[in-house]
């Protein structure tokens, strides 16, 4: 792999991974927040929400197929 290329990629991953863990860490947050400021019923209920957001986000954007071919010239 060519070094630009190279340094390229694992900047990519750099940023993907922080984005990924800022990502998680503002969800983490926002979740302790609501839990303080609504009635655990409400609360309850709202988890139920992400959650099934959660499964059919994953549903609808699985990732690549697995017969997906990759050619680098």
């Amino acid at each position: 792999m060519p070094d630009g290329l190279k340094n390229k990629t694992l900047h990519a991953l750099f940023w993907s991974f922080f984005e990924r863990i800022g990502q998680k860490g503002i969800q983490f947050v926002i979740s302790i927040i609501l839990a303080r400021l609504l009635l655990p019923e409400e609360f309850g209920l709202i988890a139920m929400l992400i959650i099934f957001m959660a499964i059919y986000q994953q549903r609808l954007w699985p990732g690549p197929e697995p017969e997906t071919e990759y050619h680098l010239n």
